[in-house]
């Protein structure tokens, strides 16, 4: 199962992503180990304007809960919009970047939260194929100092469902642990085919994901590196609307922020409504006709997204439409 917020915003998480770095990159080793903490990268997305695109859609991702579902369907619009001719399924590809991005910024959160706990405890994640390195260290309770977590701290590696859950003296007194013996961390070696350069991984770890995800240490050398561009927010319409559901290709969020900055520039009365939208946290849905129509098959199969995406019961989302579903036949549409 994805990693997924849900309605509650998880502070510390939205942080460390929003306080990354765009760097456009050919491939993931690129960005090493603890650098992923201050860099921002998709493999292959060498385009700034490209990644800037993809960075936008996992910050709604972790900052709103998406769904995957509605992240792979953004995913290939952006992709046909780009023209990005990226490896592997559009649908494979969107979930590693989904599941990775929304997995790590989870993960950085607690280790901030973390550090209120003298004592840490590794648990392993239920998953269809367990690694056994993994599964030997569930249960593992060492000081929050150990040198332990600076390599086996999670995700420890594609797909990795690990966590990280604090303890008190008392509290593993009250659970009948006690504290374990500092483990000895085994290496192998790893050879990065296109430089030729040798790591040594931890055992039972993917190369590249033997880090903490608290190190900052990069920061700055990538904030230097980035000196010579523009800022982000120079690189994009104004983000009046955070988010939008829609069913028509040809209309996404980011089209729908570029035509309202364009007009708020020559009529200043559309400030009122990007106002009210910011205000009152507005949510944008575009659908076809048929959509509307309730009871009918396109409106069933979108039941479950439009629900994960307005967080509220189907029967409520069609009871609050604005215009019964034969009027938003009759206009041809509805938003």
């Amino acid at each position: 199962m994805p990693a997924q917020y849900g309605p509650q915003k998880f502070s510390e998480a939205i942080t460390h992503f929003r306080n990354k770095v765009d760097i456009p990159s050919e491939r993931w080793a690129d960005v090493w180990r603890e650098q992923h903490n201050s860099a921002f990268m998709v493999a292959g997305a060498t385009k700034t304007e490209l990644l800037a695109d993809i960075r936008q859609m996992v910050d709604s991702a972790i900052a709103e809960g998406k769904s995957l579902s509605w992240f792979q369907r953004e995913f290939k619009h952006l992709v046909k919009k780009h023209g990005w001719d990226h490896t592997g399924s559009a649908a494979w590809r969107a979930n590693i970047i989904y599941d990775t991005n929304m997995r790590q910024a989870y993960n950085a959160g607690r280790y901030q939260q973390l550090q209120n706990f003298p004592l840490w405890r590794y648990a392993h994640g239920d998953s269809r194929y367990p690694r056994p390195h993994h599964q030997d260290k569930d249960g593992t309770i060492l000081p929050k100092e150990s040198p332990f977590w600076l390599t086996w701290f999670p995700q420890n590696g594609w797909g990795c469902k690990c966590k990280v859950f604090g303890e008190t003296e008392r509290s593993i007194q009250r659970k009948g642990r006690k504290l374990s013996k500092e483990p000895t961390i085994e290496t192998r070696e790893w050879v990065d085919k296109k430089t030729g350069e040798v790591h040594y991984v931890p055992v039972g770890i993917d190369p590249g994901f033997d880090y903490s995800p608290g190190s900052k240490s990069q920061a700055d050398v990538l904030r230097q590196q980035q000196l010579s561009k523009p800022p982000l927010k120079e690189r994009l319409p104004e983000r009046v609307v955070p988010s939008a559901y829609s069913t028509n290709k040809n209309v996404t969020v980011y089209g729908l922020n570029k035509v309202i900055s364009e007009l708020s520039q020559v009529q200043p009365q559309i400030r009122q409504v990007t106002d009210f939208i910011t205000t009152y946290g507005m949510k944008t849905l575009f659908l076809k006709p048929t959509e509307m129509v309730r009871g009918s098959k396109k409106a069933k199969e979108l039941e479950e997204d439009i629900t994960s995406y307005l967080n509220v019961p189907i029967s409520k989302a069609y009871a609050n439409w604005p215009v019964p579903s034969n009027t938003a036949r009759r206009a041809n549409g509805y938003t």
